[in-house]
């Protein structure tokens, strides 16, 4: 019985010519797929088309192989391009038998140039190892020339002549050892969210998720979260690939320097992915996507500090615009010299809690004060708390436990404000929590948006609850607005601001800056030194 199996699916012709061929070649069993729609003509090939881009595919009809396929010591699988994907018809035979190969090459046939190698990976996702081998070849009329063979040859390091009896390397062993490479957590866990990743963009494909708009966000915005890990997964296997070339190449006298040279660069890459990917496997914040509940409160440090607090506020404000977030602010408490007391600001945008929720915590201040006539630097702080905004939904309030109260507006704003009860406090009595709102006009809109603020400190005290840990370390981050319980200085005569919670040159920044709303810097290097703390956690733990 033959042990090397040519499996494919043809719609025009041109798939099944190259297949024979090969299949002739090698003294290999040949088998055509078929599933059970009408393919033929435009409306066939309009349809292979669809299919392609949204991913659906359609029960295959039975087929018979010599033998099982998990016997075979090579499996070539052939299918044409189909919209830049691989047909249905094979997405269906690698979903339902892919675990059972082996060991695998690809012949993929296109009818227009192109890099195709994202074909190569969408299969490989599907099986239990990647692929030996795969070439990609454009089809004319000349069918499949001998010389294309011979360069499949070449590009599969001997696999299709191992296959036919020759003497290229061992298939088995190079098949265990790759399944060994794989055999770990991360790339397994690499493979299914790639595979989610397609699954989302097939909905996505489908007009039907566009009438539903609670749906089509909550698949925008995995899709989003899962890109950088599926593009680092890509380039690392692309990287892997390089390497593996490059390596079976350091034997050739004539290319060895040459060889030698992409090795080197191929790993490096290799380990800079891995490292990336690492990060970007760990646990995600399920907070990340929410919006924001940013407070700001002044310290100790008198007027000075609520003037602070007021640089404080404009920064992140700046920087939310920056981002194209939305800043509503809900309760705002200023003093005669335009400093703030305190303030609630509601801010809208994705991924708002993911860059916001390091800034918790005591900011210290030291500057020349407006109100220092003697030119003496002064110290004072502010306290910020980032709260993720609970949904409606996921927070029940019993009305009976809700203490409202109305009273006039304070401060700037006209003879209404000053003169109607459009102020709201709302005291949730079994907690004592105390929200108000009087930044608006409107009596309704205050309430409502001191509701938001309640439900989303109860929703954070809730949170606290379930994980006594979080809260504690929340809680030492927040602090009392004491000067000593600071997590980031900004030192005006020095124009630099220094966060304690990082170390080396990341720690300072341009004070200048960072008071105009650039914070990514910072916020980058606070998530990368969460993540390597995490990560080493994990490994002291042994994750």
């Amino acid at each position: 019985m033959k042990d090397v199996l040519c499996i494919y699916y043809s719609r025009t012709g041109n798939t099944k010519k190259a297949m024979e061929e090969i299949a002739g070649e090698l003294g290999a069993e040949v088998v055509e797929l078929r599933d059970g729609a009408d393919r033929t003509g435009w409306r066939g090939w309009l349809r292979c088309g669809l299919d392609a881009m949204r991913k659906t595919t359609q029960p295959l009809e039975p087929f018979e192989t010599e033998r099982p396929l998990d016997q075979y010591r090579l499996v070539i699988l052939g299918t044409p391009v189909w919209a830049g994907r691989c047909s249905s018809i094979m997405r269906a035979f690698l979903k339902e038998h892919g675990q059972e190969l082996k060991n695998v090459a690809y012949v993929v046939t296109r009818s227009s140039d192109g890099k195709f190698e994202e074909v190569y990976d969408q299969m490989d996702l599907y099986l239990p190892c990647s692929r030996q081998a795969a070439v990609s070849l454009r089809m004319g009329g000349g069918g499949f020339p001998a010389v294309r063979l011979r360069g499949l040859r070449f590009l599969a390091g001997g696999v299709f002549a191992a296959g036919a009896g020759g003497s290229g390397r061992p298939l088995g062993s190079a098949a265990d050892s790759k399944c060994q490479e794989r055999s770990g957590g991360m790339l397994e866990k690499l493979k299914e969210i790639a595979l989610r990743y397609e699954d989302l963009q097939a909905q996505l494909a489908d007009p039907g998720v566009y009438g539903d708009a609670v749906r089509l966000r909550n698949v925008t915005r995995e899709l989003k979260e899962l890109e950088p890990v599926v593009a680092a997964y890509h380039a690392w296997k692309t990287a892997k690939a390089s390497r593996e070339d490059a390596e079976k190449l350091l034997h050739d006298p004539d290319l060895r320097e040459l060889a030698q040279e992409e090795f080197t660069a191929a790993k490096a890459e290799c380990e800079r992915l891995e490292r990336e990917l690492t990060l970007l496997l760990l646990p995600g914040d399920p907070n990340d996507h929410r919006n924001v509940i940013l407070e700001i409160r002044s310290g100790v440090g008198g007027e000075e500090s609520a003037l602070f607090a007021g640089t404080l506020l404009r920064m992140y404000t700046m920087y939310a615009q920056s981002k194209g977030w939305r800043c509503e602010t809900v309760n705002l408490s200023e003093t005669e010299l335009g400093g703030v007391k305190e303030c609630s600001v509601l801010i809208e945008g994705e991924g708002a809690f993911s860059r916001l929720k390091f800034e918790s915590g005591v900011h210290r201040v030291q500057r020349v004060p407006e109100t220092e006539s003697g030119g003496r630097i002064q110290t004072s702080a502010a306290t910020v708390a980032v709260m993720p905004e609970a949904e409606e939904t996921e927070l029940s309030i019993d009305p009976k436990d809700l203490q409202i109260d109305t009273f006039r507006s304070s401060g700037a704003g006209g003879q209404h404000v000053n003169k109607t009860e459009s102020a709201i406090r709302i005291t949730h009595l079994p907690t004592g929590t105390v929200v108000e709102c009087q930044d608006e006009r409107s009596q309704y809109k205050n309430k409502d948006r001191a509701m938001k603020i309640l439900r989303s400190k109860l929703y954070e005290a809730e949170q606290a609850r379930q994980n006594a840990e979080i809260a504690a370390t929340r809680r030492s981050q927040v602090g009392t607005g004491d000067r000593s319980g600071k997590i980031r200085t900004y030192n005006f005569p020095q124009n630099r601001v220094t966060d304690h919670r990082l170390t080396g040159d990341s720690k300072n920044s341009n004070l200048a800056a960072v008071i105009n709303g650039d914070l990514d810097a910072l916020i980058d290097a606070l998530t990368l030194a969460d993540q390597t703390r995490r990560l080493q956690e994990g490994y002291e733990k042994g994750e």
